[in-house]
């Protein structure tokens, strides 16, 4: 809310206030999974890892030959 309050002739003073918020617990943790889950990814696309899919096998470009 924003107040202006008089201090003599030609001066005021503008004050911004706004109300009170409090962190919850479960909003602690919905952030720090959050941050978690970022830093995972980043760690695995510098490791060249995709950890979204782990079970994957690469054939790293080779086309996989079953005449041999």
């Amino acid at each position: 809310m924003k107040q202006i309050i008089p201090l003599g002739k030609g001066k005021f003073v503008h004050l911004d206030s706004y109300g009170e918020v409090s962190e919850t617990r479960r909003g602690s943790i919905i952030v720090a999974a959050f941050a978690m889950l970022i830093s995972a990814l980043t760690v695995g696309a510098v490791l060249g890892i995709d950890i979204t899919s782990p079970n994957t096998t690469t054939q790293h470009g080779y086309p996989h030959r079953t005449d041999r």
